[in-house]
């Protein structure tokens, strides 16, 4: 979806198709009014195969995010109470680790042959622990919900 969006906005309403025939008749590549016909819905039929697929993929990857919120509704309705609460217990120890050691690579001398090491686990720290639990908590982006709702209308349309 967003990639279509992306072509359409450079290449308008004709697509990707349009300007490549168009290219191939400036050039002389096309002659036959019937070759133009031919390539340009193979490229369109091109197009909507891969805007299909990135509908494909976006619902396999909601369903997985689906399921993996329905395991936690699942753990919460049970009477242990360490796997009723894991899942907040994980995320704050991981989430005060990661606190402290942003605090300790800020106001700590890093040895020298220690500082790419340092930047990598801080990295790994930001980019991934703290932004998948933020994510798992909090959801994503509104763009992201209205790609969600686009491709669960799209799903009910077919």
């Amino acid at each position: 979806m967003i990639f279509g969006d992306i072509l359409q906005s450079i290449f308008g309403p004709r697509g990707v198709a349009g300007e490549v025939v168009d290219v191939l008749k400036s050039t002389g590549v096309i002659k036959d009014p019937e070759m133009e016909l031919k390539i340009k819905q193979a490229l369109q039929d091109y197009e909507l195969k891969k805007s299909q697929q990135e509908v494909d993929l976006e619902k396999i990857a909601s369903d997985d995010r689906r399921s993996a919120r329905d395991m936690n509704i699942t753990s919460l309705q049970q009477d242990d109470k360490f796997v009723k609460r894991f899942i907040y217990v994980y995320a704050s120890v991981t989430t005060f680790v990661t606190f402290a050691y942003i605090f300790f690579i800020t106001f700590w001398t890093i040895p020298e042959t220690n500082v790419r090491f340092a930047d990598t686990v801080l990295g790994f720290m930001l980019g991934t622990l703290l932004a998948t639990i933020i994510t798992f908590f909090f959801g994503s982006s509104s763009g992201s919900l209205a790609k969600s709702q686009t491709i669960e209308k799209l799903m009910r349309g077919k």
